[in-house]
């Protein structure tokens, strides 16, 4: 039951914050353990299978991607209006 809530907010977001999230979690899948990925051949089912697992380096420290960056370190994005 609750499954169907979150794949009702999915669609219900704006998209804007769904272009985001997808950012973090394509983030998440390519760096730390998994660093050695090339971003441009991972696949959406790698990156979702990644998003599960904890991304924790070999010398222990996680990775930058799960803390919560301050609004001042996001670059801002050029768009061409399709978002």
């Amino acid at each position: 039951m609750i499954d169907k809530f979150y794949y009702w907010l999915a669609w219900a977001l704006p998209r804007r914050v769904v272009y985001y999230a997808f950012i973090r979690v394509a983030a998440h899948a390519s760096v730390g353990k998994f660093g050695s990925v090339i971003v441009s051949e991972l696949t959406c089912f790698q990156a979702m299978e990644r998003w599960e697992k904890p991304n924790v380096e070999s010398n222990g420290t996680k990775d930058s991607t799960r803390g919560k960056p301050s609004l001042d370190s996001i670059p801002p994005i050029e768009t061409t209006g399709y978002l």
